[in-house]
């Protein structure tokens, strides 16, 4: 909403707060009357204005400095929330924001029943800011049926695919080959450890796995036969997450040095603090706690949007780090003074010296940061290090998803740093002259600058002449194997047949993306999955076209890529 929009809202005040109270007067009626919750709901629905009265228990997570937005719980899929639970907790942050939004229910069809009645999305990002006076259409998952209209028998579509999505040009990137139905996913073994929580990391290193478990915090060492494991680092009592937190809280990732006896780890230390930190292993491989040395700390306003994927690179003899936009600021992914929307080198002491990028910023500053390897992502979910090149996958805002990749070896030599386009650009679409259609009104502070020589200019057409295109991208929404909603990024596979294809997933869909990295060419395939969304994919270093996916409910299955 701009601001005139705003001064608009807040000269009719007194008329909104009249609206606002609409829904306890209803509620009062329908009590009265007899009629339920269900009933009231639908005609609430139908009035364009909330639903029905709130838990008045049930506690929230609202910005005490805010009191003209919502913060959106995280529809991103996981059908968590039923649609009265929803309704219910967005009337009651409506009441505590003194602000009023337009609820709408859009239902869509879809075969998992976990989401039948629940919501699936909205119209706005994961976690974002809804303004008052804004429209909020909630995705509601309803039963697919073979005759929508006459059957409540739920039909198996597992064995089609639709061919019209297939080769649809308009939903992904013209290097999309299409699907295939002779290449399929073996599994092999499993490991489902009751109780484990969201799998966000599968690090192999020599002859283990690492799997990390987000929340509360620990690390397991697990055989490659998914049949023996042990509690390999527990950070449980470090790890901050709060009691009702929606976001992004946890462990994100662990990487090792490959010669030198110490790793990395990212996570979230105290309210919105990521940091990474440096631990030694002792003689048996073991976590050194003696060691720790902090060697990152970002302390932000939001818990959404960290990233914190870490990955070793022997091309640049350091690890590469993967920070999100900060979600409420995303003007900082374009600014080469600010740490987030970055992809970051963390070096060793034998690290290469990267390019210095050009210094761009909204408050004329003359100091950019020296290790960034490049910039302009939102929230890239996982990254991948192949020979010389970085391969980053980004989450999209509303429609598009991302596969990128930086060419280190030419941007060294060239002495440039790449910007990949966020937020002026999301996918190829340019919305510089949108901005304030993402529910957070930075327009005011979206000029960038450049400082070069010594004088200051405006940075904005450098940005958009200077932006790099994605090498693949989709669209949210119905893919040809179901409801597409963010890019989980995945590994390259070392050696077999698939050697040199990048292997990534969309984590609602489940569907699985193989991209040939030396043709640039890719294809997917369906994931008949029974273990839940898809959170993590890792390569296998030690066994020919082998694959690992930790879940969401803490699944971690062990896959051989196979074809007919």
């Amino acid at each position: 909403m701009s601001k005139s929009e705003k001064q608009g809202v807040g000269s009719t005040k007194l008329f909104m707060k009249i609206i606002k109270y609409i829904p306890l007067l209803l509620f009062a009626l329908y009590s009265c009357s007899g009629n339920n919750t269900e009933q009231m709901e639908n005609d609430l629905a139908q009035s364009n204005i909330g639903t029905t009265l709130p838990k008045s228990s049930e506690p929230l997570t609202i910005d005490d400095n805010t009191k003209a937005f919502i913060k959106l719980d995280a529809y991103n899929g996981n059908c968590e929330f039923e649609k009265k639970e929803a309704t219910e907790r967005l009337y009651n942050q409506m009441v505590k924001s003194s602000s009023v939004i337009y609820i709408f229910y859009k239902e869509e069809l879809t075969i998992d029943q976990n989401c039948w009645g629940k919501v699936m999305g909205s119209n706005f990002g994961q976690g974002d800011i809804v303004n008052d006076g804004d429209s909020l259409t909630l995705i509601i998952g309803a039963k697919y049926t073979a005759n929508e209209h006459a059957s409540d028998q739920v039909t198996d579509n597992s064995s089609e695919i639709n061919e019209n999505l297939c080769d649809d040009i308009t939903l992904q990137s013209a290097n999309y080959l299409g699907c295939s139905s002779t290449v399929s996913l073996i599994e092999r073994e499993k490991l489902d450890i009751e109780g484990l929580g969201i799998i966000t990391d599968i690090v192999p290193f020599k002859n283990s796995l690492y799997v990390v478990e987000k929340y509360p915090g620990k690390v397991l060492k697990v055989n490659k036969r998914l049949d023996q494991y042990s509690i390999w680092l527990d950070l449980s009592d470090d790890v901050y997450c709060a009691p009702s937190d929606g976001g992004e809280c946890g462990i994100w990732s662990v990487s090792f040095h490959p010669t030198k006896k110490y790793f990395l780890i990212s996570y979230l230390a105290s309210e919105n603090t990521a940091v990474i930190e440096k631990i030694y292993l002792d003689d048996n491989d073991n976590p050194n706690m003696n060691t720790r040395e902090t060697l990152f700390f970002d302390q932000r306003d939001t818990n959404v949007h960290y990233s914190g994927q870490l990955e070793f690179s022997a091309y640049l003899s350091g690890f590469v780090y993967t920070s999100g936009d900060g979600f409420r600021d995303i003007g900082s992914a374009a600014e080469t003074t600010s740490t987030r929307g970055k992809i970051l080198l963390i070096p060793d002491e034998d690290s290469v010296s990267l390019p210095t990028p050009p210094t761009i910023s909204r408050q004329f500053s003359t100091k950019p940061i020296t290790n960034i390897i490049a910039y302009g992502f939102r929230n890239p979910w996982g990254l991948a290090v192949w020979n010389k090149f970085i391969i980053i996958p980004d989450v999209g805002q509303y429609t598009i998803e991302e596969i990128n990749i930086i060419n280190m070896e030419q941007n060294i030599s060239k002495e440039s740093v790449n910007f990949f386009g966020w937020p002026i650009f999301e996918g190829l679409i340019n919305q510089y002259g949108e901005f304030n259609t993402t529910g957070i009104d930075w327009l005011p502070n979206s000029r960038y600058f450049i400082y070069e020589n010594g004088n200051v200019s405006e940075a904005t057409n450098y940005l958009l002449s200077n932006s790099e295109e994605p090498v693949f991208w989709y669209k949210h929404g119905e893919g040809p194997f179901g409801t597409r909603v963010a890019v989980i990024g995945g590994g390259v596979v070392q050696y077999g047949v698939w050697k040199d294809f990048y292997i990534f997933a969309d984590h609602y869909s489940n569907e699985i993306f193989f991209m040939d990295l030396i043709n640039n060419t890719v294809f997917s395939i369906r994931n008949d999955f029974e273990y839940g969304f898809i959170t993590n994919i890792s390569t296998d270093n030690t066994e020919p076209d082998t694959i690992y996916i930790g879940t969401y409910d803490g699944a971690i299955i062990k896959y051989q890529v196979h074809s007919d």
